[in-house]
């Protein structure tokens, strides 16, 4: 008999302990986990972004993380403009998609490194991480990227099953899973659904397929996950919340009345309201 590997939110949460590396994905952001990580009051996690993610950014302005290994340029998206900016809790460095997209790629495919061009900066900024290498057949020199082996990955998906299948939409660009797939560098993989659909669903739309049960510690139900975010194939971002994020000089004290002040992703629903969803709302179930 398989086994279901369907938790709730809190459930999924307790699986990541303090001082934990996280990988996160922008795009398919784990909002309805990242609450639950904060009420849990996690502490000392270091993360790994493949994007712009918000989620990262929260983790940093609620005290929960130390570290912050960005997969984007400085002064992108929710990321301080300043590596190790004064007075911004973490330290950030910022190594760009592509070179943390190889490094991922190394440790999922069994290598301790990635040759890769680095940034000198970063050779003297991670000297652990990044490092000069003796050139192709000896002539002049390289670079190369230690493979990264996070503790665990978090993503928000579109659909799973009980068992830990797990899919995007038949409406989603197939060419994200690639990327998504990375999470398989991370020890554990927790994700969260739009929808937990039928084993007859998964069946029928298994050029979708992300990853196989064996590859997903847990999966949880959580509709609108990705709020205030946006879910490509589902609903557009909050706009009107992320600005209001945003222009806060304590981000922390917006976040706990906006977003942690909900026992669970129910509440945190009815909160928003059914008009507000709606009026977000692009595609309820992700078909074509």
């Amino acid at each position: 008999m398989k086994q279901t590997k369907l938790m709730t939110g809190q459930q999924a949460a307790a699986l990541i302990s303090d001082n934990s590396s996280i990988l996160l994905f922008d795009g398919y952001e784990p909002v309805s986990l990242i609450r639950e990580l904060l009420q849990q009051n996690s502490r000392g996690l270091t993360l790994y972004t493949c994007g712009l993610a918000f989620c990262a950014a929260l983790l940093a302005a609620c005290g929960a993380a130390d570290h912050i290994l960005a997969g984007c340029d400085p002064g992108s998206g929710f990321i301080p403009e300043a590596e190790c900016t004064s007075g911004f809790t973490p330290e950030v460095l910022c190594v760009g998609k592509a070179v943390l997209k190889a490094q991922l790629a190394a440790a999922v495919n069994g290598g301790d490194h990635a040759a890769i061009p680095v940034p000198e900066r970063l050779l003297t900024k991670a000297p652990a991480l990044y490092r000069e290498v003796p050139g192709v057949f000896g002539a002049g020199t390289g670079t190369a990227a230690a493979a990264l082996h996070p503790d665990v990955a978090i993503l928000h998906t579109a659909r799973a099953d009980f068992y830990g299948n797990v899919q995007l939409d038949p409406s989603a660009d197939m060419r994200d899973a690639d990327t998504l797939r990375l999470a398989l560098a991370a020890k554990t993989v927790i994700v969260s659904a739009e929808q937990i659909v039928s084993d007859d669903a998964i069946r029928m739309n298994a050029r979708c397929g992300l990853f196989e049960p064996e590859a997903v510690a847990c999966v949880v139900e959580a509709p609108y996950g990705a709020h205030p975010t946006a879910f490509a194939t589902r609903y557009r971002a909050d706009e009107e919340l992320l600005r209001a994020y945003e222009a806060k000089e304590d981000p922390a004290a917006f976040a706990r009345q906006h977003l942690l002040s909900f026992p669970d992703q129910d509440c945190y629903l009815a909160g928003l309201g059914f008009e507000r969803l709606i009026s977000l709302t692009t595609n309820r179930r992700g078909e074509a």
